[in-house]
Protein backbone atom coordinates (compact mmCIF):
# COMPACT_ATOMS: atom_id res chain seq x y z
CA UNK A 1 0.00 0.00 0.00
CA UNK A 2 2.83 2.50 0.73
CA UNK A 3 3.77 2.19 -3.51
CA UNK A 4 2.90 5.16 -5.00
CA UNK A 5 1.00 3.15 -7.92
CA UNK A 6 -0.51 1.36 -5.52
CA UNK A 7 -4.44 1.22 -6.60
CA UNK A 8 -7.60 -0.74 -4.33
CA UNK A 9 -9.98 0.37 -6.87
CA UNK A 10 -10.43 -3.61 -7.66
CA UNK A 11 -10.59 -4.49 -3.88
CA UNK A 12 -12.87 -1.28 -3.04
CA UNK A 13 -15.18 -2.74 -6.04
CA UNK A 14 -15.13 -6.47 -4.40
CA UNK A 15 -16.10 -5.24 -1.33
CA UNK A 16 -18.99 -3.13 -2.66
CA UNK A 17 -20.27 -6.78 -4.84
CA UNK A 18 -19.90 -8.66 -1.73
CA UNK A 19 -21.87 -6.18 0.59
CA UNK A 20 -24.61 -6.32 -2.17
CA UNK A 21 -24.62 -9.89 -1.75
CA UNK A 22 -24.49 -10.30 2.12
CA UNK A 23 -27.93 -8.04 1.87
CA UNK A 24 -29.49 -10.65 -0.80
CA UNK A 25 -28.77 -13.93 1.56
CA UNK A 26 -29.85 -11.91 4.41
CA UNK A 27 -33.14 -11.39 3.15
CA UNK A 28 -33.43 -14.78 1.80
CA UNK A 29 -32.50 -16.32 5.62
CA UNK A 30 -35.32 -13.74 6.71
CA UNK A 31 -38.05 -14.98 4.21
CA UNK A 32 -36.90 -18.86 5.21
CA UNK A 33 -37.67 -18.16 8.79
CA UNK A 34 -41.46 -17.53 7.51
CA UNK A 35 -44.13 -19.98 8.20
CA UNK A 36 -45.00 -19.57 4.82
CA UNK A 37 -41.81 -20.84 3.44
CA UNK A 38 -41.95 -25.03 2.61
CA UNK A 39 -39.37 -25.35 0.04
CA UNK A 40 -37.44 -24.06 -2.58
CA UNK A 41 -35.93 -24.56 -6.00
CA UNK A 42 -32.99 -24.13 -7.99
CA UNK A 43 -32.40 -22.31 -11.25
CA UNK A 44 -30.94 -24.31 -13.91
CA UNK A 45 -27.53 -22.01 -13.54
CA UNK A 46 -27.54 -23.31 -10.02
CA UNK A 47 -26.49 -27.28 -10.54
CA UNK A 48 -23.60 -26.75 -9.61
CA UNK A 49 -24.91 -25.94 -6.12
CA UNK A 50 -27.05 -28.89 -5.82
CA UNK A 51 -24.19 -31.57 -4.68
CA UNK A 52 -24.31 -29.48 -1.55
CA UNK A 53 -27.49 -30.58 0.35
CA UNK A 54 -26.72 -34.27 0.05
CA UNK A 55 -22.42 -33.37 1.76
CA UNK A 56 -24.36 -31.36 4.37
CA UNK A 57 -27.05 -34.29 4.79
CA UNK A 58 -24.25 -36.68 4.97
CA UNK A 59 -22.02 -34.70 7.68
CA UNK A 60 -25.12 -34.00 10.04
CA UNK A 61 -26.04 -37.70 9.83
CA UNK A 62 -29.04 -39.67 10.06
CA UNK A 63 -31.28 -37.49 12.38
CA UNK A 64 -30.61 -34.84 9.49
CA UNK A 65 -31.70 -36.87 6.46
CA UNK A 66 -34.70 -38.31 8.49
CA UNK A 67 -36.27 -34.49 9.24
CA UNK A 68 -35.59 -33.19 5.97
CA UNK A 69 -37.75 -36.00 4.17
CA UNK A 70 -40.53 -34.93 6.10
Amino acid sequence: MAKPDFDPSDAVEFWICQQAGLAICESVQRGMKSRAFTHGYYAPMEDASLGHPPLHRRRLGDDAVASDAQ
